[in-house]
């Protein structure tokens, strides 16, 4: 990798701007050049919570300077195909923050015109680059555990304020994600059954049905209902299971060998109790870099070396595919909408 640290500039400075402005003023390989938000009172914020850095309110002006290499955009999805396709166009490379954008049009567009300009595309899949699912996705190249089958997720918490978008938007995308990134299957088809049980218009709480065309499939359950957060995500292999829970301070990943299970060919004369339980647990030590820390330096190395990210411009348009057609199938009563007329590269694309 070149010693020559990465130069950016960041957009928006709202609830997640201050956790990449600390991530890139950490960070020994990139330098943070300006932060760019148009309310003037979080403007304000900035310079009074990081003094010393430069702000501006002006993006035209940010995207065109010479001293900028790289965008991370983290303003309200519905800015981003409209500020990606300018920063794409005037040179740039970015760092879209989650979701891509709001539709399967515009996060096409942005891929296309990221191969166009011949620029990086990457987008926030935050939990993509956490230590539990890489070790997650180690063991599963590893074949220890066999084939992956299922995944199954629940993800909970209070609504956010003024929601403009569904739960599956606000919080399926990060399942999706993950699933997108430990299962190298091809999705072919999505369902998805959703309600409005609080909220006057939107969904708050609905669950994700994803079938892979190797067979397997991946379960998630999203809801706004809940006033404690769950962050609990479980997959099920041929001979073992993994079991990735954020919310815990220590061992967030669990690795289950092959339970033990007497019942089978007990027979109803059998002399012994009749039981079930996990087999060997382990809790392997992970990777203390946070998963920004670990996104920032995959997104300078694609731009260094061309080793696309992990979450690329490809994941986050196949995501965007999955959430389009999940909200459609919970429209349309759960029916199941299929993904094999979608064209697929054959491989993964900046």
């Amino acid at each position: 990798m070149s010693s020559v640290k990465l130069r950016i500039a960041l957009i928006g400075a709202g609830y997640w701007g201050p956790n990449w402005i600390r991530t890139i003023i950490g960070s020994s390989s990139a330098d943070l050049v300006v932060v760019c938000e148009s309310n003037s009172n979080r403007l304000d914020f900035v310079q009074s919570t990081f003094p010393g850095i430069e702000t501006s309110d002006d993006f035209e002006s940010v995207i065109n300077r010479s001293d900028v290499d790289a965008l991370i955009i983290a303003t309200p999805p519905e800015s981003h195909e409209q500020l990606g396709m300018k920063a794409l166009a005037a040179g740039n490379h970015v760092l879209m923050e989650k979701p891509l954008a709001l539709s399967v049009g515009a996060a096409q567009r942005l891929l296309s015109s990221s191969q166009l300009h011949s620029r990086v595309l990457a987008v926030g899949h935050v939990f993509a680059y956490n230590p539990a699912v890489t070790a997650i996705n180690d063991a599963l190249r590893s074949k220890v555990f066999g084939k992956l089958l299922y995944a199954n997720s629940s993800r909970m918490n209070m609504p956010p304020p003024n929601a403009r978008h569904s739960v599956i938007w606000d919080l399926a995308v990060h399942d999706v994600s993950i699933s997108l990134t430990t299962n190298l299957a091809k999705p072919i088809s999505v369902m998805a059954t959703a309600g409005k049980l609080r909220h006057p218009s939107l969904f708050d709480a609905a669950t994700v049905t994803i079938v892979f065309d190797d067979g397997s499939m991946s379960w998630h359950h999203v809801g706004w209902l809940s006033p404690e957060r769950v962050r609990s995500y479980f997959i099920g292999c041929e001979s073992g299971a993994m079991e990735f829970d954020d919310t815990r301070d220590e061992g967030k990943l669990k690795l289950f060998g092959d339970g033990i299970d007497t019942r089978l060919n007990g027979g109803n004369s059998g002399a012994t109790n009749l039981t079930y339980s996990a087999g060997e647990i382990r809790l392997p030590r992970l990777d203390r870099t946070s998963p920004l820390e670990a996104e920032l330096e995959q997104f300078v190395r694609a731009i260094s070396t061309g080793v696309p990210p992990t979450a690329d411009g490809y994941q986050g348009l196949l995501t965007i595919k999955i959430l389009a057609a999940a909200e459609e199938s919970a429209n349309n009563g759960g029916t199941c909408i299929s993904l094999l007329d979608e064209q697929y590269p054959a491989g993964k694309l900046i």
